[in-house]
């Protein structure tokens, strides 16, 4: 009686829910409010998952949510005079902190991840020491823009807590790194089909994600994001976790369809005509294979084997990109005579410059004077945060750098997996960051965060089992 009345509760709920969706969907139209449709749709959806689950979010599902949230989704505009937000920092502001103040009593914190946050948290003190420095000291107009800036390196702390304190289990990490897998190949395909104007993506969600941007629409693939150079930093994290599956998965069917993805993740690399990634592509690669075919029992000629059909597949892939890309990445070959590559040197120059004149601790965020276009995210750091927050900045990479290579001697092969990935999809974003400022962008960073988060819960004594 008590499970027939349970389930009559829930019917009664979901077919609530369907009348509020049509109701919805009619007075939209009536009252020429389409735009509104699918945000009403989407929060009714939300609210027949909630009933589905008696308002209980399964940790692994809140995940699926972020991540999916952080890759494929474009920011919106909620005010005239606020930045730009994204969905998944909705998400980040208005939950996290009440699930970490939940789940803080069962926080427990290993050596290795209290140790990174030690060093994170130094990175703030720095943050804050130079945006008080440059205020009292260089007379910098402080403004609401500098505000933001220090709460969101406050928010990235948030997250890896928040995500850290969630119950995994192994198994359940392994879909997650799956699902990030699915989630960057379904960014490129949809990068693709804006590149080519299919359906009329790029007049439809061109604007959304490129904003002012919209003019390299058919001259890069940028996915699902602003940045094609930043985007191609995500596309080899992608190729790296394909990579390290393929070495470790041991069905045959799962493996075909790895290679699959490895095959399609150099072809949207390629249209993202990103040169400095390509340079990390292939030394990552060469890393990863080298981890993973060791690891897996592979032989010499066997390594030799995999290299040179992923360097024919990357060849052939070569033929499918237009005459643009391809004069692009030549031009790599020769940077000095390269025109954007002569832009970002005056831009380095100028910002060094800067720099030079608070070397210690310098300037602080200050945008109220200073540029945000820097192409540099180590001069970036430099000029705004001096010597000192530098070397607490490059603290944050290099502990799960190390704490990686450490691992990889575990006989887990999860932890094996995730730690060959962290490995070099850190020496990436390290090459990244010569050209580019991935700490500082968001859609990167929210994403980045758990995927570090998730690592370090993966080192957590209590998971150390053989899996």
């Amino acid at each position: 009686m008590n499970i027939y009345s349970k389930n009559s509760s829930r019917i009664s709920h979901y077919l609530l829910c369907a009348a509020l969706t049509i109701t919805t969907f009619l007075l939209s139209f009536f009252f020429d409010m389409v735009v509104l449709l699918p945000i009403v749709v989407s929060g009714l959806a939300i609210l027949t998952y909630l009933v589905h689950y008696n308002f209980v979010v399964p940790h692994l599902h809140f995940l699926y949510l972020i991540i999916g949230l952080s890759i494929l989704t474009p920011p919106i505009e909620i005010g005239n005079n606020l930045p730009l937000v994204r969905l998944d920092e909705f998400i980040i502001y208005g939950f996290f902190p009440i699930i970490l103040l939940t789940n803080f009593q069962n926080l427990n914190l290993s050596q290795s991840s209290k140790q990174f946050i030690r060093f994170y948290i130094g990175f703030i003190v720095c943050v804050f020491i130079s945006t008080f420095f440059g205020y009292f000291t260089l007379g910098v107009p402080t403004s609401i823009r500098d505000f933001f800036e220090i709460v969101t390196i406050l928010k990235y702390l948030l997250v890896f807590l928040t995500i850290y304190s969630f119950k995994i289990t192994l198994p359940e990490i392994k879909q997650i790194i799956y699902f990030i897998l699915f989630a960057i190949i379904i960014s490129g395909i949809f990068g693709l089909f804006q590149y080519f104007g299919v359906l009329g993506l790029d007049d439809i969600t061109g604007p959304l994600f490129l904003q002012d941007r919209i003019h390299i629409i058919h001259k890069r693939l940028t996915g699902t994001y602003l940045n094609p150079n930043t985007y191609s930093a995500i596309l080899v994290t992608g190729h790296l976790i394909a990579l390290g599956l393929f070495f470790f998965e041991e069905e045959k069917a799962k493996k075909t369809l790895l290679l699959i993805f490895i095959a399609l993740l150099s072809i949207f690399l390629l249209f993202a005509g990103s040169r400095t990634m390509i340079a990390a592509y292939f030394l990552v690669t060469v890393i990863m294979t080298l981890i993973g075919a060791y690891k897996a029992g592979y032989k010499a000629s066997q390594i030799l084997t995999v290299l040179l059909i992923l360097v024919l597949a990357f060849i052939s892939a070569i033929s499918l990109i237009s005459y643009e890309i391809f004069i692009r990445l030549q031009s790599g070959l020769d940077i000095f005579s390269d025109t954007s590559f002569a832009l970002r040197l005056v831009a380095w120059y100028l910002n060094i410059l800067i720099f030079l004149q608070s070397p210690i601790v310098g300037w602080g965020p200050a945008k109220a004077i200073h540029t945000t276009v820097v192409d540099s995210e180590y001069i970036f750091i430099l000029r705004r945060y001096g010597v000192v927050g530098f070397i607490t900045y490059l603290s944050i990479y290099i502990h799960p750098l190390i704490t990686a290579y450490k691992q990889l001697k575990n006989k887990s092969k999860i932890s094996l997996l995730y730690s060959s990935i962290i490995f070099c999809v850190i020496i990436t974003y390290l090459i990244a960051n010569l050209t580019n400022t991935l700490f500082h962008n968001n859609q990167v960073m929210d994403f980045w965060m758990v995927f570090l988060a998730l690592f370090y819960k993966v080192l957590d004594s209590k998971m150390s089992e053989s899996v």
